[in-house]
């Protein structure tokens, strides 16, 4: 039976806090530990002479066996912390347990959200949160496959895409704080450069397919400013975590008891 998600975001995120006591360093670590793995090989490609010719292309098939994988690692070690049960960083390694299965549900869902992205962007936008539960669903019951997770994610998802939405958009603040060191580094470092790049390039003729082309890499000093991040990405998958165990049945909430909770956020921002 689909159930729909009426405790309030503001309840969600509390909960998420609550059991992530004691569990930030240990979450931060593995959420830095899987962002290493799946980006710092495409960046240190790019910065190669020519984007690193043909290791690019062999960066980028890695990216496409590593990332399912690791998603599901994150999904899996999230649900954890969430159920307050014993986790480690040795948790990142699960996904390459299922590396086949996993791999397969990212490609999948890649897919199926660019082909929905091809009608226009709110189509593909509508479809990866139709998607959004299914590494949950298969960190959930390893046993499912991934078109079982992709059908029960739109199953689960009835009714419950806005609230999904709102939820994720309630982060979207604690994300522009966290970006703002990086951002004043883009600003006084990187654009200046790009402007520059971009006014030789018009001196000497070249069309707009020529300025799209011109790109510039941050470095790793931008990376070390935007680690802020990695605290905001580990407290909003913490608390979808918590959306997926209600959704799933794990975490049971009462209507009467929700709807408490709305009348006291109500009742909080009124004041």
């Amino acid at each position: 039976m689909n159930r729909l998600v009426r405790l309030p975001n503001k309840s969600m995120r509390s909960l998420a806090r609550q059991t992530l006591k004691g569990k930030w360093t240990e979450a931060v670590m593995i959420s830095l530990l899987a962002a290493i793995i799946t980006s710092v090989p495409g960046m240190i490609v790019s910065l190669l002479p020519n984007g690193g010719g043909v290791l690019s292309y062999i960066v980028t098939l890695y990216g496409v066996v590593i990332n399912g994988p690791i998603t599901l690692s994150l999904s899996y070690y999230f649900l954890k912390v969430f159920r307050m049960e014993k986790t480690s960083v040795q948790d990142i390694k699960y996904g390459l347990n299922f590396i086949m299965k996993a791999m397969h549900l990212y490609c999948r869902m890649f897919i199926f959200i660019w082909l929905w992205s091809l009608l226009f962007i709110i189509p593909g936008f509508i479809a990866s949160i139709r998607y959004s539960q299914a590494f949950y669903l298969m960190a959930d019951n390893e046993g499912k496959t991934a078109p079982q997770c992709m059908n029960e994610s739109i199953f689960i998802m009835r009714g419950n895409m806005l609230k999904y939405f709102l939820l994720m958009l309630s982060f979207a603040g604690w994300f522009i704080l966290a970006y703002i060191p990086a951002g004043i580094y883009l600003y006084r470092e990187v654009y200046p450069v790009i402007a520059e790049q971009v006014r030789t390039a018009l001196e000497s003729g070249a069309d707009v397919s020529q300025l799209m082309g011109i790109t510039y890499n941050p470095g790793p000093l931008f990376s070390l400013l935007s680690l802020p991040s990695i605290v905001v990405s580990v407290y909003l998958s913490t608390t979808e975590a918590c959306f997926f165990d209600i959704l799933s049945g794990g975490l049971l909430i009462q209507p009467e008891e929700a709807e408490e909770e709305a009348v006291s956020e109500t009742e909080d921002n009124n004041g």
